[in-house]
């Protein structure tokens, strides 16, 4: 009964790589290792999010603290030990089964298979107004409530001629398709455009969108008659220039 207690005790004043030797019984040098590496997959995911949607990565740190006290609570409560490794061994490859797509989701720009960071977080919310609401928060939307654009403004397709320097530089073709935007680049890879906002930038009325794979990748399409009939795009502040727009339709 004493070497129980002591134990109990051990383990619910050890560290994390503690609990985790104690669990998997293993040695606390492989612990911490296994430890680390969920800490950097989590912290990755909360430190790319922070900026664009906070929201986001507190819900990530949530879980971090979620799913650690579970594992505490299995190696406190838990006695049977067959029991104790199932479970431990479930959280813990469920755990970094879950961060892995986080980090990737938000780490990763123009991924297309794991769904935008935000929507992973809130997974009983839809995706499509959490994307709506990430945008108008984005640091360069000015004005969502510009007019909408008349029939004789309104963009639906036109070619951009982007510099050497930039990915697959070359002409890209955008065309609007129902409620979001397709960008096809010279090699033939397709990027998506969502969630359409309506903004101004440089006293210009447009069109702003988000990449459906980077949620901070903010892009401007200018209506037509525009001064600078340029597509601009920018991540968390700061507009940059990615070409002239031809063959406006």
């Amino acid at each position: 009964m004493n070497s129980i207690l002591r134990r109990r005790q051990h383990v619910s004043l050890g560290s994390p790589a503690d609990v985790i030797a104690t669990l998997f019984s293993m040695d606390r040098k492989l612990a911490i290792p296994v430890l680390a590496g969920l800490a950097i997959f989590a912290a990755g995911a909360i430190v790319r999010t922070w900026g664009v949607d906070s929201g986001s990565s507190v819900l990530i740190g949530l879980y971090v603290v979620g799913f650690g006290t579970l594992l505490y609570l299995i190696a406190f409560i838990v006695n049977d030990r067959r029991l104790k490794k199932v479970l431990s061994w479930f959280i813990t490859l469920f755990l970094m089964v879950v961060f892995i797509v986080f980090f990737i989701s938000a780490v990763v720009p123009g991924q297309t298979m794991i769904a935008p960071t935000y929507c992973l977080a809130r997974f009983w919310e839809a995706c499509l107004p959490l994307a709506q609401q990430v945008t108008n928060r984005l640091p360069g939307v000015q004005n969502p409530d510009a007019p909408s654009a008349r029939e004789s403004t309104r963009v639906t397709s036109f070619t951009v001629q982007t510099a050497d320097v930039q990915l697959e530089g070359g002409i890209r073709y955008w065309s609007l398709k129902g409620d979001h935007w397709e960008e096809r680049y010279p090699s033939g890879k397709m990027d998506r455009f969502i969630n359409p906002v309506r903004m101004s930038l440089d006293g210009c009325a447009g069109t702003g969108v988000v990449r459906a794979t980077e949620v901070n990748f903010l892009a401007f399409i200018p209506d037509k008659g525009c001064s600078a009939m340029a597509v601009r795009w920018q991540r968390n502040g700061g507009w940059n220039f990615l070409g002239l727009m031809t063959d406006v339709i």
